[in-house]
């Protein structure tokens, strides 16, 4: 769940072992910044806090920085600005899933 500036974890929802480890494509990471990409909440960001095993849900964007010469806190407000939010609620749904 997509609260404010973080994710709220729900316990409700648990798996086996098995299926984190076949969906290793879906794993969140701490820091990694989550976009929500339908619904009434389009547009709303979360960092990932935690340092436990959770898996992204469809239609929830993942932004995670890779290069360590790039700041994460920059890009992390950056998300939240309103420029951003702008442009992802004229964009169509489609445009994010294709990698663009």
């Amino acid at each position: 769940n997509l609260n404010g500036d973080t994710v709220d974890l729900d316990y409700d929802i648990c798996y086996p072992l098995e299926f984190w480890i076949a969906n290793d494509t879906y794993r969140i990471k701490m820091g990694d910044i989550l976009v929500a990409m339908s619904g009434a909440t389009v547009g709303k960001i979360g960092r990932y806090t935690y340092n436990q095993p959770a898996l992204l849900n469809q239609r929830v964007g993942l932004i995670r920085i890779y290069d360590n010469q790039v700041f994460p806190n920059y890009v992390y407000h950056y998300v939240k600005s309103s420029l951003f939010l702008k442009q992802i609620q004229k964009r169509p749904v489609n445009f994010f899933l294709n990698g663009c």
